[in-house]
């Protein structure tokens, strides 16, 4: 019952027993990141080392693939001759390659310091994820079913456009010339801004936004 200090291998082998307790035997994590860790007399620290403690717990946000994926992935790039060496989640690469531009200086107005909270916007196809970036962590992510496909669809269904005029027409976004194309987009863009304000009730007010 003595208090010991905690150690780098003591974090590690928390990790491994909150990943045996969430993940299924078909997943495989693409993402852990520890949001807090809880101990004798502190709480919600992010980094414990060398702070003494009887018990340690932590707090974990996990991102994980089936492993029918991976394989389905492995398999398609083996078939043209290229080994699949990491797999991860496009919030945390983007957010990864944000502070290393940052801590070399490549990018102006990238995250100015690992203090800052910023909030990531990855916009895709399909759906856009969100990610919150605070102290140089990833504290939270989402994903919104919305992305540039929804507009499309949205618009060809009910525009009744074919394929090549809702093209066209999505490209004028929401200065388009038809009432009803403009109503549409301007539908499916306040669609993303009630997603992104319910994101960030559960987050602090962010000091940067990357898209």
């Amino acid at each position: 019952d003595e208090p010991i200090a905690v150690r780098s291998q003591d974090l590690r082998r928390l990790t491994r027993h909150a990943l045996s307790q969430v993940l299924g035997l078909d997943r495989e994590a693409l993402l852990v990141e520890p949001l807090g860790y809880r101990g004798n007399g502190f709480e919600g620290v992010l980094d414990p080392r060398g702070l003494a403690a009887t018990s340690l717990s932590g707090t974990f946000q996990v991102m994980s693939i089936p492993l029918s994926v991976r394989r389905v992935l492995t398999q398609a790039l083996d078939a043209v001759g290229v080994e699949l060496e990491q797999m991860i989640s496009s919030v945390k690469a983007s957010a990864t390659w944000l502070l290393d531009a940052s801590s070399r200086g490549l990018r102006e107005g990238a995250v100015a310091s690992e203090s800052a909270r910023v909030l990531l916007i990855d916009l895709g196809g399909c759906c856009t994820d969100l990610g919150f970036l605070e102290q140089g962590r990833l504290r939270r992510t989402a994903t919104l079913a919305w992305g540039s496909a929804s507009i499309l669809e949205a618009v060809a269904s009910q525009a009744r456009l074919t394929r090549e005029q809702v093209l066209a027409a999505s490209l004028e976004g929401c200065g388009s010339q038809k009432p009803a194309v403009r109503q549409l987009v301007e539908r499916q863009t306040q669609m993303l801004r009630e997603g992104i304000r319910a994101y960030l009730q559960e987050c602090h007010v962010p000091d940067q936004v990357i898209v």
